[in-house]
């Protein structure tokens, strides 16, 4: 009896430790990965694309004129906009190995490990239309009725004389540059 209790006591334990530690490496209100588990597993990605010579995409993204989307709507409305936008993302991905995280405010980032430039496109055009098929009514923004994103998608294959946060600054630039061309645009990051 003190036997199985021991052992019952040990299941409980790792069993709360385990959804406590999952809990900490996601985003409470949108249900996708955290920033802190986005930098571990773009580290570990990272290290891995140089071992083997491989490429590594990013795709960054922004709800287009999301300020005023709450300003509109209020902030529940703007969190149940990021929670759809949220779940879209994943499930617009197709591969266990890659993954969406909420990079902070509206903005997300995601990790496409071995993945083409040409691939990573295709899935940021896929995120793209999926994100606009919600048909979140967003009276408030210049470029459609509804609730869109602007995305800029980065690829590299890295070595071990570059700096892994310069992808993720060639995918902020590329949507940067989406924002600029009027929003609701994939554009890819140059050298």
């Amino acid at each position: 009896p003190i036997l199985k209790a021991r052992v019952r006591n040990h299941l409980e334990l790792k069993t709360c430790r385990d959804i406590f530690e999952k809990r900490s490496l996601m985003d409470g209100l949108t249900g996708v990965a955290n920033r802190h588990y986005f930098d571990q597993v773009f580290n570990q990605e990272w290290r891995r694309a140089i071992r083997n010579c491989n490429p590594l995409s990013i795709i960054f993204l922004d709800i287009d004129f999301f300020k005023r989307y709450n300003d509109c709507y209020g902030h529940l409305a703007g969190d149940e906009c990021l929670r759809k936008v949220g779940m879209s993302l994943k499930d617009s991905l197709q591969r266990a190995g890659d993954l969406v995280a909420r990079y902070g405010g509206e903005e997300f980032i995601i990790v496409l490990p071995l993945t083409s430039e040409t691939d990573a496109v295709k899935v940021a055009e896929r995120v793209r239309r999926n994100i606009n098929a919600l048909m979140v009514a967003h009276e408030m923004s210049e470029v459609s009725e509804y609730v869109t994103v602007s995305v800029g998608v980065a690829t590299a294959i890295p070595d071990k004389d570059m700096v892994s946060a310069s992808l993720i600054a060639k995918a902020d630039e590329a949507l940067y540059q989406a924002k600029k061309k009027g929003r609701n645009l994939v554009i890819v990051g140059e050298e």
